[in-house]
């Protein structure tokens, strides 16, 4: 999430400030309606996509994890020397909006923030 919102920073000229101002602290686990094992996960075709790369010119079938509808909770930390809580909330919707998260960015990984 760190290097998602920093990428984000970088769109608003705060890149440097955002790579040594801000910390996500912790692990962020996601929430979804569905199997709550990885072998159900598997199993359950809603939650894969098989796609086509291309590594040093051969076709290679990935499978990449999906899931159509999912939450999770984040917790920011920053400097205040060099951020605020304004430049934070820009960074996370940008972030949501035009970055996205894990593979397939910016198409796949977007989201909707919402402040808590």
């Amino acid at each position: 999430m760190d290097a998602t919102l920093i990428n984000a920073a970088k769109k608003t000229k705060k890149g440097m400030q955002a790579k040594f101002g801000l910390i996500c602290d912790g692990n962020f686990h996601i929430e979804y309606d569905g199997p709550d094992n990885a072998d159900a996960l598997w199993e359950d075709m809603r939650f894969r996509r098989r796609v086509l790369m291309r590594v040093k010119g051969s076709g290679v079938m990935r499978t990449q994890p999906l899931f159509p509808s999912w939450e999770a909770s984040i917790v920011v930390s920053f400097n205040d020397t060099a951020l605020n809580p304004k430049d934070i909330e820009t960074f996370v919707h940008t972030a949501g909006e035009s970055v996205g998260l894990l593979e397939g960015r910016p198409r796949f990984g977007r989201y909707i923030a919402q402040r808590l």
